[in-house]
């Protein structure tokens, strides 16, 4: 019996421990001589199936990694489509420096013509044959102006695509910690609804021994059918709130996080967030890139008013006889001096620089906006933490009351939706600082990747 007789002969099972991986129960086979040589071979075949099943297993077995705030930041830098199409405006910005430093390509003119006259057509006498050669010469630094302009530009656009990125960043926060708050909100109704499930297990046993009167038993039951719809709610929410997260990741598929981890960041001084920020943060960088860039515009426009000239080496023969000589072309500057563009380069610097002015104060005061909000959170969730405390000591007790017959269905179910809307808002509030303090970290600039 050879392998695949085997294979055929005995049927693929179910490996325990590993669902979707298959292996074979192979028998020991041996030869009519009973030389063992079929041992060998069965014993081979099984450790090739052990091999095959064990890579199974850890492919099968593998599951989604849950990101963490940070490796969500890095792949969203990584693979989100917008990014991926921005970052090539900086290989275009480059090309165009290329662009400004080439030279004007030299012009070739050649003519021919027939001479009026009484020759015959065909005699060298009767023809003139002229060709030209001119080079056009750039003049007032027009070239160093272009590339210097170019270069400024590409600078603009890499800080563009920075900024970018610290906005992306902005956006994933938001979207992680909708992921962290819809978890935590599933989880908590998912606990209130298992609490009213066995409160309800039991007052059906209440009923049947007569100590509860039915409708107990459908209050309770009325209860715990909220519950369940509210967590479907909450399920559909954080599958949302999931995908919105995976759209920005440059993922089709909901993304899993790990939502215990976030960053661990201390806040420093606001006066020292503000001192960095207006120096290294990428919308300041970009506006300090656009005033270098229209400054280096205002020179170029200047360089344009300059006139540029063309010398040309002439060659003409005429009636068989040869003539050289050269010349000079330029354009007598009476009219047009680039006075238009000049005068709106200047305006566009001074666009540039009350720009930049501007930006520095909005950043400084969003950053003061996003420092007072973190500091009140903080505080918030330290009072939360006490009336949470508070609240799910007294539902425990009210619940076992309810439980060995000393309370009433309403005072437990008043006990529960009390403990309910503090836990909802407790884990608000722990989301609200949360969030604070990653955008406080992002809005501060002291947070890239």
């Amino acid at each position: 019996m050879n392998y695949f007789e085997a294979q055929n002969r005995y049927p693929p099972m179910d490996y325990p421990g590993n669902s979707g991986c298959r292996w074979w129960r192979l028998p020991i086979m041996k030869t009519a001589d009973n030389s063992g040589r079929g041992t060998i071979v069965a014993r081979r075949a099984h450790i090739l199936l052990t091999f095959f099943m064990a890579l199974c297993a850890a492919v099968n077995c593998r599951g989604q990694a849950r990101l963490t705030f940070i490796e969500a930041l890095k792949t969203a830098a990584e693979g989100n489509p917008t990014l991926r199409r921005q970052h090539y405006d900086t290989a275009a910005a480059e090309a165009d420096i290329i662009t400004a430093g080439l030279r004007p390509n030299p012009q070739i003119t050649a003519n021919g013509d027939m001479l009026s006259s009484r020759l015959p057509v065909l005699t060298p006498e009767a023809k003139q044959y002229g060709l030209s050669l001119s080079v056009p010469l750039e003049m007032g630094g027009k070239r160093d102006a272009r590339l210097a302009y170019a270069e400024k530009n590409r600078e603009t656009t890499a800080a563009g695509y920075f900024d970018a990125r610290r906005q992306m960043m902005i956006a994933v926060a938001n979207a992680w910690f909708d992921v962290a708050q819809a978890r935590l909100a599933r989880d908590v109704i998912s606990r209130a609804r298992s609490i009213l499930d066995s409160v309800t297990a039991v007052n059906r046993v209440r009923l049947k021994d007569q100590v509860i009167t039915p409708t107990e038993l459908v209050r309770s039951q009325v209860a715990a059918q909220q519950y369940e719809l509210l967590q479907r709610e909450a399920e559909l929410q954080l599958l949302k709130a999931e995908r919105a997260l995976g759209i920005l990741l440059g993922s089709a598929d909901p993304i899993d996080i790990d939502d215990r981890a976030d960053i661990d960041f201390t806040p420093p001084t606001l006066d020292s967030m503000l001192a960095f920020a207006a120096d290294h943060r990428s919308d300041v960088m970009v506006a300090r890139a656009a005033m270098e860039a229209a400054s280096a515009n205002q020179s170029l426009q200047q360089a344009n008013a300059s006139a540029d000239i063309s010398l040309s080496a002439d060659y003409i023969r005429q009636q068989g006889t040869p003539f050289y000589g050269i010349s000079f072309t330029m354009p007598l500057p009476f009219f047009s001096r680039n006075q238009g563009e000049i005068q709106k380069s200047s305006i566009a610097r001074q666009q540039a620089e009350l720009n930049y002015e501007t930006t520095k104060r909005q950043i400084a005061a969003e950053i003061q906006a996003v420092y007072e909000e973190y500091r009140l959170r903080n505080e918030s969730l330290a009072k939360f933490e006490g009336l949470l405390a508070s609240a799910e000591k007294i539902r425990s007790a009210i619940e076992y009351a309810y439980r060995t017959g000393n309370t009433t269905i309403l005072d437990f179910l008043d006990a529960q939706r009390t403990w309910f809307d503090t836990r909802q808002a407790y884990n608000d509030a722990l989301i609200s600082f949360r969030r604070s303090r990653a955008l406080l970290a992002v809005t501060s600039g002291l947070l890239a990747v």
